[in-house]
């Protein structure tokens, strides 16, 4: 297990040291100053070991058991999997201190995807899904494409698949609401203008070739 520190200033890298002292399997990568979710899911991305790699956040919104969806995926055979809030077979767990705040956060979520699949465009149900896992050989293909460093790595991470040609694989998650998130105005406003740069990006670089078309699908 990987732990990325995005600059914290709160004790965290220390709390996980001593916290993991005796896991000789869990590792913790920290930087400093903050640089963004793209940086630090691309850094967990290079340093992470193994035939298949998953990232989620770290208030695990998505569940152990979302993870565990997507490593058997992975298992199966699947080059890119992602977790989708959009699958028919998806549920939500909302404290009742958070109902308002999560009906606003699913208006954005579903405005902010309408736009991704206008500029990229993306043919996901769930493009900003913060569960994603990758099988080594999809890695090498995408991750000398990634340059976004802020919330709209999602997006680029799917852009760079579709590139790619590579097969990716929505599964349900159970999606907990928590008030954890830092997304506000000023950070969703420089995510669309990241969506324009990405657009630019790839339209910029050549045609891909391989030899397994990309195409999105769904599983139970």
């Amino acid at each position: 297990m990987l732990y990325i520190c995005d600059g914290c200033t709160d004790g965290s890298p220390e709390r996980l040291a001593r916290l993991t002292a005796n896991e000789p399997r869990v590792r913790i990568v920290s930087h400093a100053p903050n640089r963004g979710k793209g940086y630090a899911v691309r850094q967990g991305l290079e340093a992470a070991r193994g035939r298949h790699r998953i990232f989620t956040d770290v208030d695990l919104s998505y569940g152990l058991d979302g993870v565990l969806r997507v490593a058997m995926q992975l298992r199966g055979g699947a080059d890119v999997v992602i977790g989708s809030r959009t699958h028919p077979e998806a549920s939500f767990l909302v404290p009742t201190h958070l109902q308002d705040y999560a009906f606003w956060r699913r208006i954005q979520s579903s405005c902010f995807r309408l736009l991704a699949s206008r500029l990229l465009p993306l043919p996901y149900g769930d493009t900003q899904g913060g569960l994603k896992g990758f099988s080594e050989r999809a890695l090498d293909a995408i991750l000398p494409l990634l340059r976004c460093d802020g919330f709209a790595i999602d997006c680029e991470i799917l852009s760079a698949c579709e590139h790619c040609r590579l097969s990716v694989v929505e599964v349900p998650v159970c999606f907990h609401y928590r008030d954890t998130t830092t997304v506000n105005l000023k950070k969703t406003l420089r995510m669309v203008r990241d969506l324009r740069s990405i657009r630019r990006q790839f339209r910029a670089l050549p045609s891909f070739s391989a030899a397994v078309p990309m195409q999105p699908r769904r599983a139970a």
